[in-house]
This record gives C-alpha cells, structure tokens and sequence, in this order.
C-alpha cells in the first residue's frame, strides 16, 4: 500500500537522524519518487521546516514527553509538531494523520501522540513566545559563532536560517538591458544582476527559462567572481585563463562563461557534473570541464587565476540544506580542514606568478575561513593577501579585512538575509 505524505516525512525525518544527507534521503525514497507533485512539496515543506526549526521542535516536545519512547514514535511527535507549531495546517487534520500513523502495529502509542500533539495545539501561542531561534543551532556551530561573533549575533544567523531562504536569478549581462526583469520575474535587484524573488513555484516554470537568460544562483555566491572582474577588468578576458575548483552545481562557472574567461572547470562529483553541463548546454556555455579530484589533477597549463570553492561544512547555508543541523559535522570538521589545506596548496603550484587565488567557503566557522588562510600565508611565503577595493561591491553589505570578505546571514534581513560566505583574495609573488 502506497504511503501518505506524512509518513513518508517521518521516515525521511529518521534517514536524517542516521546521518544521510537530504537528497540522498529524498531521492532513495521509492514512495516519495511515486507521489504527485503536491504531496511532494508537502514532504519537502514539513522535513525542511523542521530541520531548520529542529531545536525548537524538540523543546517543546520534551515539555510534555516524560518518559523515553522509540524513535519512530519520538519522529511521529516531530512531524506533528512541526506542522501544529509553524505550518499552516489545520491542528485536527495533524493530530488524527499523527494518531493514525502511530495506531500501526510497530507503533502502538496512538494514546500518547494524541494527548502529546492535542496540548501543543492548546497551547500554541504560550509555545510560541518561549521559543529561541538559537536552539535549532547544534554545539559545534554555536559555540564557534558565539566566540566569533558574539550571542546577539549567533542569534539574529539563527533566525534568518530558521525560515525558507530566498530564491535569487542572476541575469546574463547582454541580457539584463534587454527588459524589465524585476517585473517579468516579480522581484527586485539586490546586487549586479541578481533579482531576488517575491514568488513561490518551480524555477523551471519562471519566465525565459528555456531561454538561457539566466540561472539560479545566491547573491553571496556571485561575489568572487565579481571580485575576479575587479582584478581583470582592464585585461582581454578569453586570454585569462581561471581554473575552478569545485564548480559544480554551476553559478561561478556560468558567471564565469558570461564573462567570457577561458575557463577550465574541475569538480569531483560524477553526479554534480552531469547536472552542471545540462545547465552549461541550457545556458548556451561551453567551458572545459573536467570529472576529477583536484588533488590528483595533473596538467602542463598555469593559470592566471584560481577559483577554489572549497568543500566545507556549509555552516554558512543550513537555511538551504538545513539537514546540516542535525548531522554531526564536528568530527567531519578536522577532516575539511586538512582538505581545504590540501587543495590550497596543490591550487598555489598551478598558479602563475602575480597570478590570484581566490579561496570560498560557504561557511562562518573561522577555522574554515579566516584563521585557514592565516595559516596558509604562514607556511606559504610566495604568497600575499591581496587588497580587495572598498567599492568593489557596488554598495553590498560586507565585512572587509584585508584581502578577506565575509557576508553575514543577517545582512538584508528585512528582504530575507544573505547566505553567509567567507572570500580571501591571495597573489603570487614567488614560486
């Protein structure tokens, strides 16, 4: 028999708690792949939503549980709550869908979800005003944040990465003049050529399309390559040649083809690439792409510049993958920093002298960003920071040191915050 949405959720919901990623969980899903479109939002709407508000979720749970119960009771109560708590859905449709889940054999415990998920409902709007955005933040990000930051702040990120984030294009530049994109696409410019959207749908169904005008892409992810531009402004852009690093899903690199460098783009992923170049073949791209690991990347070529787009934790986008939250990345983290630190290197051998490297991460932890270049400079003495101009931003908020930039989460948070990246701009100077 075909599963309902919400247990689909609670299964889901569970893949999460045993450390798989999301779309892994979604796409191995054979009863999510068989529902309509509809129940499959509904499915993305309630996991996302309480991944994101997961710490919440769980306090206030844990305010009328009084006794330990199995795991798939405990996300039965998740997915009840989520909804009752921050989802548009009538209570008594959640609470019967909840009972009804949890009247089946393996299950047993209809009683208690009803009495759990009925006082949650009665007491909704108490719940509500108790509950801290910073909850929802795991050790190893607060922590860090805190230290960095400060609380104020930690707090104003988890709030922004509490809510769906905001879905921004970026337009080709010979066809941004060509019409009024803040009204075909019913947004507003933020930066460049980015529009941010004030509408909800498939991005497939948004006006040209299939066109090739444009793609998907965060306004903090089309940062380095403005950056890039700065640097090569007055150059014959097909005669510089740029090399990036981790390229799929593709924003930087269509940036990058619109521009015009000659490109050459690596990615290790076999998945990510065949998404990336039926992006390019949409877009009407054709850089060079490669399916490798940088680290075992061999080639005569020296570039003028490097673009890396480090692996890291994403700590910096949880609102986008917030699955992150609840997937234990502190034991990944020493093995990302060893990896970034490896693939700064191999990228330095590659790069021509005066050339620039350009490191990002999607990441606010600052041994990911900061405190990783340090350390790079200290044992890499052909190398400098390289002065990134106060106005090359074009009026973005951003925090500038140096040759290093990060963009904050809470940064437009009136029109639905940033994605928090960290940029270091490094030259050659030596070989």
């Amino acid at each position: 028999m075909q599963k309902n949405s919400r247990e689909i959720s609670v299964h889901i919901i569970s893949e999460i708690y045993n450390d798989k990623s999301f779309e892994d969980a979604i796409n191995d899903n054979q009863n999510y792949v068989k529902l309509d479109d509809r129940d499959k939002s509904l499915v993305r709407m309630i996991t996302l939503t309480f991944f994101r508000r997961n710490g919440e979720v769980n306090h206030v749970i844990k305010k009328y549980l009084k006794k330990s119960v199995d795991k798939k009771i405990m996300n039965i109560l998740r997915v009840g709550a989520t909804q009752i708590l921050f989802l548009n859905i009538p209570h008594y449709s959640v609470v019967n869908t909840s009972v009804n889940l949890s009247k089946k054999k393996i299950y047993k415990l209809s009683g208690l979800v009803n009495a759990i998920l009925r006082k949650i409902s009665m007491d909704k709007e108490k719940l509500i005003n108790e509950l801290d955005p910073i909850m929802n933040l795991p050790d190893w990000i607060k922590i860090d944040w805190i230290k960095s930051y400060g609380e104020e702040k930690t707090r104003k990120f988890a709030r922004i990465f509490s809510k769906k984030p905001p879905l921004d294009i970026n337009i080709k530049e010979k066809k941004f003049s060509e019409r009024n994109w803040e009204e075909h696409l019913d947004g507003e410019k933020i930066y460049k050529q980015v529009i941010r959207l004030n509408r909800n749908g498939l991005v497939t169904d948004l006006p040209f399309f299939d066109r090739g005008d444009w793609w998907v892409q965060s306004a903090s992810a089309s940062i380095p390559v403005e950056i890039i531009n700065e640097f090569f402004k007055k150059d014959i852009k097909e005669k510089i040649k740029v090399l990036e690093v981790g390229a799929a899903p593709g924003g930087k690199t269509f940036q990058l083809c619109d521009n015009n460098y000659d490109l050459t783009a690596i990615d290790i992923s076999k998945k990510r690439i065949k998404k990336l170049e039926e992006n390019l073949k949409r877009l009407n791209f054709s850089p060079k792409i490669i399916n490798a690991d940088i680290l075992e990347f061999k080639t005569n070529k020296i570039f003028d510049c490097v673009l890396i787009d480090s692996p890291c934790s994403a700590s910096g986008i949880v609102s986008r993958n917030p699955d992150i939250l609840l997937r234990n990345k502190k034991d990944l983290l020493k093995g990302l920093l060893h990896k970034q630190m490896q693939i700064l290197v191999k990228c330095s051998s590659l790069l021509k002298v005066e050339g620039i490297m350009v490191y990002v991460v999607c990441s606010l932890i600052s041994d990911e960003g900061k405190n990783q270049i340090k350390y790079f400079l200290k044992k890499n003495k052909g190398f400098k920071m390289k002065k990134v101009s106060k106005n090359i931003l074009n009026g973005l908020k951003y925090k500038l040191t140096d040759g290093m930039l990060t963009i904050n989460p809470d940064d437009y948070e009136n029109i639905g915050g940033m994605d928090g990246f960290f940029i270091a701009c490094l030259e050659k100077t030596d070989i």
